[in-house]
This record gives C-alpha cells, sequence and structure tokens, in this order.
C-alpha cells in the first residue's frame, strides 16, 4: 500500500513534465503552418452560412501535438479581417477588398484545430472566432465626417431593408419575389442623413404578377446580396432609394472526393452572377420585413503580444460528416493552453493596421 502512494505522488509530480511535452511550439512563418492557416480561413468561409468572408491577417501561435499513426494535430491562433465580400459571393477571396478603418474594419481572433495525415488531405476539425468592429469613438476621432455603425433592429435600418427589398421586388424582371435572409451590416450619420445598409436575400415561390403565393418550396431558390442607401425626404427633396442586388445561383453538388464538411450546406454563386441596379423616388408604402437576431459585438480590443491565449477553457465549433439533410450535432473539443514563449510568433500581418 504504501508502495502504491509512493507511485501514486511520483506520478502527480511527473505529470506536468509529461504534459509539457505533448505540445510543441513550431514556428509561425513556416510554409506548412501558413498553408494550414489558408485552409482554416478557406474552411470557415464555406462553412458560414451569414456575413461576410474573412481574409488572414496574422497568425499568432502554433501547437502541434504528434499522435501514432503519423497523425498531427496543429492548434492554430489566427487574427483576421472581415471582406466586403458577402459569404455567399462567388467571387475567389483573393479577389475580395477589406475592409478599411474609414467603412469600420472588423477583426477577428480565430483558434482553429486542423489535423495532418500522411497520404490524406488537411482537415479543419473545429474553430471558433471572435469578432469585433473598430469603436465608432476611435471612428470619429480620426475621420468625423465617416458614417458609424446602427443596430440591425434600428427603426431607420429596417425601414431602410423595407423599402429597399420592396423596390427591387417591384422593378427587378424576376420570375419570384425575394425576401429578406438577414441583414448583414448598416451605417448612418445620425438622424435625417442617409441610412446605409446591406442585407441577404432569398427567392421565394411567390410569383410577382400573382397575389397568390405557392405552398411548394423551391427547390433551389436563389439567393443574393444588397447593398441600398436610403436618403431621407427634406423640405423640398423627396426620399431617394438606391440599391443594388446581386443574384447567385445554387451550388452544385460537390463529387465524391469532395465530401462536404458538417454545416456544409446552402448555395454558392456561380461566376455569371446578375446584378440588378434599382434607384427610385418616392417609394410607395411596403409590407413589412423581419430580421434574424443580430449578435452584439463590443468594440475591438487589442491583444498584447504576450498573450498566449484567453483560457484553457475555450470549446470550439467541431465539423464532422453529416448527411445532407441531417440535424448537425456540433463536436465540441477542448483547446490547450499554448505556450507564453512564443518561439517566431506572432507572425507578419498580411494587412496594414491602418487600414
Amino acid at each position: 500500500m504504501k508502495l502504491l502512494g509512493v507511485l501514486a505522488v511520483c506520478t502527480v509530480l511527473l505529470m506536468p513534465c509529461v504534459m509539457s511535452q505533448i505540445h510543441e511550439a513550431i514556428p509561425c512563418d513556416s510554409q506548412e503552418v501558413v498553408a494550414l492557416a489558408d485552409l482554416a480561413v478557406n474552411h470557415i468561409n464555406e462553412v458560414e452560412k451569414q456575413g461576410y468572408k474573412f481574409s488572414l491577417d496574422r497568425i499568432e501561435n502554433v501547437q502541434q501535438l504528434k499522435k501514432d499513426g503519423g497523425e498531427n494535430v496543429y492548434y492554430i491562433e489566427i487574427d483576421v479581417r472581415e471582406t466586403k465580400c458577402h459569404i455567399l459571393d462567388p467571387r475567389p477571396l483573393s479577389d475580395c477588398k477589406i475592409r478599411s478603418f474609414l467603412d469600420t474594419k472588423v477583426e477577428g481572433d480565430c483558434k482553429v484545430i486542423v489535423v495532418t495525415k500522411a497520404g490524406a488531405p488537411s482537415s479543419v476539425d473545429g474553430y471558433r472566432c471572435e469578432l469585433s468592429p473598430d469603436s465608432a469613438e476611435d471612428v470619429i476621432e480620426k475621420c468625423p465626417n465617416c458614417p458609424t455603425l446602427l443596430l440591425p433592429n434600428d427603426t431607420g435600418v429596417l425601414y431602410a431593408v423595407n423599402v429597399s427589398l420592396h423596390k427591387f421586388n417591384h422593378v427587378s424582371n424576376h420570375m419570384h419575389k425575394f425576401q429578406l435572409r438577414d441583414i448583414t451590416r448598416a451605417s448612418g450619420k445620425g438622424v435625417g442623413s442617409p441610412v446605409m445598409v446591406e442585407f441577404s436575400i432569398q427567392e421565394t415561390p411567390c410569383r410577382k404578377a400573382s397575389p397568390l403565393c405557392s405552398l411548394i418550396a423551391l427547390i433551389s431558390p436563389q439567393n443574393g446580396f444588397c447593398a441600398a442607401t436610403v436618403t431621407p425626404a427634406g423640405a423640398t427633396a423627396p426620399e431617394i432609394v438606391d440599391v443594388t442586388c446581386e443574384l447567385y445561383s445554387t451550388k452544385v453538388a460537390p463529387d465524391s472526393s469532395t465530401a462536404p464538411l458538417e454545416g456544409e450546406s446552402g448555395t454558392v454563386a456561380s461566376p455569371e452572377a446578375a446584378t440588378v441596379a434599382v434607384v427610385e423616388n418616392n417609394p410607395t408604402a411596403a409590407s413589412e420585413v423581419a430580421i434574424s437576431p443580430g449578435i452584439m459585438i463590443p468594440p475591438k480590443r487589442k491583444r498584447a503580444v504576450q498573450e498566449s491565449s484567453e483560457s484553457s477553457e475555450e470549446l470550439l465549433i467541431g465539423t464532422g460528416q453529416a448527411g445532407a439533410g441531417s440535424e448537425v450535432l456540433l463536436k465540441l473539443s477542448r483547446f490547450p493552453d499554448l505556450p507564453a514563449h512564443l518561439t517566431s510568433c506572432p507572425g507578419v500581418r498580411r494587412h496594414p493596421e491602418h487600414l
């Protein structure tokens, strides 16, 4: 019994040494790590259904866990920047401009788990991103005349989206009406100034020429993205609604060699996306539209260079195989504490901070 007690004490004392050898900090600037970080960002852009595409900005820290059978697990912390391309946009990421400071840029801290194995393609096993925009105070301080972000449930925002979508449906030569999917962004300069809104739309089975709406859902509805500016009426000037929408085709089914990861359903645009621009004065009354619940994100908090990890208790949204139309069950994976010494990390930023 005494021997067992001694062994238990030794095991406890040796545990920190053994655990410290499991995860190895590796350089952020290695070609393999950069390729895995790009893979992770592309995967996130494929999986997400709302918002905008991300662009990799900087690799902050990397841990490698070597397993049996030639399998390696990489725990990667990256910084991303929001682009101006909606997640449904067919354009490649390289053609998407990042959102600048004057347009209230949005940054994100992402933690990603990537698995590599000899003879098999690398795969993303889980990720979590926390997004934060520049604060309105910082934007106004450097650019007093720049618009600042508005909440998606703001009365003026809802009105702007409502009349913009109504006008698009009224003027568009599309056979069916479109409905709102979600409001992705809104900004303005205050009461009485133009309101800028961006939102995604989806085709409905309701025909424009008929007051009746089919109860049969469309098999492959088109999706789209709209940007609109609504200028309020003045003492002598009418209200102006300026809206431009891009419509995207439905994504074709992937072949067996590129089976979709869990959550990768939905649509992606074809290269030939249709663009419809509508500019009209004095819009007629439009029907009410609903918005999807928005997520409040606090102003950006700069991470100190010496910070390596927020917490060892963070959980990541996991991705795994799921059949088409099946209920998605998210697997949760624990993200480990990364070491305080960051070897050659963090890496170099791809996008200048002042932009």
